[in-house]
């Protein structure tokens, strides 16, 4: 759950950030291995920091839901561990997935902050 809470505080921002496509981050990080950094954009550079927070959230949320069933329903479980992770651990890892990929694309990670006005 740390590396969860870390990942979303790192994807979530009060403005939307417009993630790289996966060509544009593909061409990029070939541009920075042969000419180096001085070649890249700070646009690109946002961009890409972007799509990495976002693949990063989706990975970490797998594994949190991969951990989670796995030290819930390990001390009850009655197979052995590797029926544990074959059968319980996988289907906590895809919902986790699920759940990631949802917040992504949802954008439920992007702070909105509603204006108050006193008069």
């Amino acid at each position: 759950m740390l590396l969860f809470s870390i990942s979303v505080h790192i994807i979530s921002s009060p403005q939307f950030r417009r993630p790289a496509l996966p060509p544009s981050l593909i061409v990029g990080l070939i541009r920075l291995l042969f000419t180096g950094s001085s070649s890249l954009d700070h646009d690109f550079l946002c961009r890409a920091r972007s799509s990495f927070s976002m693949a990063l959230l989706v990975f970490v949320s797998a594994a949190s839901g991969f951990v989670s069933v796995v030290s819930i329903a390990g001390s009850s479980f009655s197979g052995s561990f590797a029926g544990l992770i074959s059968t319980l651990g996988f289907r906590g890892f895809g919902v986790g997935l699920i759940y990631g990929v949802y917040c992504v694309s949802s954008h439920r990670w992007v702070l909105n902050f509603p204006i108050v006005q006193v008069r």
